[in-house]
């Protein structure tokens, strides 16, 4: 049995009180442990808690990695545009627009990938409303900021090598080969 009692003052003050009355009442029952419900409530809480740490810890891995594939990707696949993009350059095209179309080209692949990502992230957090709590699964402001940090994350992923190619002297590149 549990006994809850609201006070205004300092809780465990009014244990030895609480004890006395509970004793006046009925001598067979015995008063246990004597805490704060705030203590309670931390006990109860403390596996969610946990959970939610190691849920972040392996959002911030998965957006690592996430970082590193794409950067590794796009770098590998202007590596490999490398001569085409050498040739434009040699025929006048300028860094601000090579570094444009490799940047558009790269993006619109995330765009879809995000399209994808939100269409089947609606899907499963139906599955999960449960373990959300306080959050619906279809909370606008969530999608709105995972778009925005895997945008983020995609932009600068394909912006390094971008930049990297676009400086290259076009002789440098046509030799290369």
């Amino acid at each position: 049995m549990t006994l809850v009692v609201r006070t205004t003052g300092e809780p465990l003050s009014l244990a030895r009180a609480v004890r006395t009355e509970v004793r006046g009442l009925d001598a067979s029952l015995a008063v246990g442990s004597v805490r704060p419900l705030a203590s309670v409530v931390d006990e109860t809480v403390a596996p969610l808690r946990f959970y939610l740490l190691l849920a972040i810890v392996f959002a911030g891995v998965a957006l690592v990695l996430a970082a590193v594939g794409l950067y590794g990707v796009v770098a590998y696949a202007v590596v490999q545009r490398t001569r085409e993009l050498g040739i434009r350059m040699a025929l006048g095209a300028r860094a601000g627009q090579l570094m444009g179309m490799v940047l558009s080209h790269y993006l619109r692949l995330t765009a879809v990938g995000l399209v994808l990502g939100l269409g089947l992230a609606w899907g499963a957090s139906r599955a999960l409303s449960h373990l959300l709590n306080g959050v619906g699964p279809t909370d606008p402001l969530t999608y709105g900021l995972v778009v925005a940090m895997l945008g983020a994350v995609a932009f600068l992923a394909a912006l390094l090598p971008a930049r990297r190619v676009a400086h290259v002297p076009p002789a440098v590149v046509l030799r290369a080969d």
